[in-house]
C-alpha cells in the first residue's frame, strides 16, 4: 500500500493531515479500526481531509480496514451526497508469509526506534509483539511461540493475511466494480501494469512512477523466512489461498482486473 499512495498523493491525489499544523500527509488515519470506535461522526473523518476541497480524489491507505468493511459501508451509507457509490476500493494482496514476515519486520523498526517503551498504549503494544522481555524475538522465535498461536485463534483472534473471508463481506456490502483486487507480485514485478490498472480504476491521468517502497534496511531486518518457518506457517493458510482463488475466479472485478488472479509464490 506504500507504493501505491507514494506515487498517487506525488500525483496529486490528498491525503489526511493529522492537523491544521502538521502538513505531512497522513497514509493511515485508523479510522475504520473496529476496536478504536465502532461508529465514528462522519465530521470527524471529514476533518482529516478539510484541506482537499478543491481535489478531484483523496486516498486512505490504512491496510487494517480490511477487516471492518461493515464499519466502513454504514459509514459511507451515512456520509450521504453519494459518498457510498462513489468509493473505489483498492486491495492489493501479498502472500501470506511473506507479509506476516513484513509485519514483523515493522515490529522490529519500532522497536529500534524506542517506541516500545512509549507512553501510547497502542505504540506499546504493536512494539512488545516481537519481545520477550527484554530481548528481540528472531523470526523463527516469533512465528512458533506467538504467531502459529494466533492464527490457531483465528477468526477469534483477527488476521490480515487470511483475506478471503474479509473479501466475502466486501464483496456482499460493496459493487463487485467499486473493488480492484491487485497482486503484490505484479507491483513488483511489473509496476507498469498495476499503474495502467489503476488509472483505468479511477478513471485519472495520475503521471509519475510507481516504485517499490517500504526497502528500508535497518538492523535486524529479515529478508526471507526461512523453510522451517515456513512449513510452520503456510498450512494455516493454504486452504484459504485456494477459497481465495475461488471466490476471485467466481467473482469478477472490473474489466480491467487481472484475470485470473495470479497465484501466490511459494516464496516470497
Amino acid at each position: 500500500s506504500t507504493s501505491i499512495f507514494n506515487w498517487l498523493f506525488s500525483a496529486g491525489v490528498c491525503a489526511a493531515r493529522r492537523s491544521d499544523d502538521d502538513t505531512s500527509p497522513l497514509k493511515e488515519t485508523s479510522f475504520f479500526l473496529p476496536n478504536i470506535r465502532p461508529a465514528r461522526e462522519v465530521q470527524e473523518y471529514a476533518e482529516l481531509f478539510q484541506h482537499c476541497i478543491n481535489y478531484d480524489y483523496i486516498i486512505d491507505a490504512d491496510p487494517s480496514h480490511i477487516v471492518n468493511p461493515g464499519g466502513v459501508y454504514e459509514f459511507y451509507q451515512r456520509a450521504g451526497y453519494d459518498a457510498l457509490s462513489r468509493l473505489k476500493i483498492i486491495v492489493s494482496l501479498r502472500e501470506p508469509v511473506s507479509r506476516e514476515l513484513s509485519l514483523y519486520n515493522h515490529h522490529v523498526e519500532c522497536v529500534l526506534a524506542g517506541e516500545e517503551k512509549s507512553n501510547n498504549a497502542q505504540n506499546w503494544r504493536w512494539c512488545n509483539d516481537v519481545m520477550r522481555r527484554d530481548e528481540r524475538l528472531s523470526f523463527e522465535e516469533y512465528a512458533n511461540s506467538r504467531l502459529k498461536k494466533w492464527l490457531s485463534e483465528y477468526p477469534k483472534r483477527i488476521s490480515l493475511s487470511i483475506y478471503v473471508d474479509y473479501l466475502k463481506e466486501w464483496m456482499s456490502l460493496f459493487h463487485r466494480d467499486q473493488i480492484l483486487v491487485l497482486s503484490y507480485d505484479e507491483i513488483t514485478e511489473d509496476p507498469s501494469m498495476v499503474q495502467w490498472r489503476i488509472r483505468q480504476f479511477l478513471g485519472g491521468e495520475f503521471p509519475g512512477e510507481l516504485s517499490h517502497s517500504n526497502h528500508r534496511d535497518y538492523e535486524g531486518k529479515v529478508e526471507r523466512a526461512s523453510l522451517e518457518t515456513r512449513l510452520t506457517l503456510e498450512p494455516f493458510f493454504y486452504e484459504k489461498n485456494l477459497e481465495l482463488y475461488r471466490l476471485l475466479d467466481k467473482n469478477p472485478g472490473p474489466w480491467m482486473e487481472q484475470r485470473p488472479f495470479h497465484r501466490f509464490k511459494d516464496f516470497g
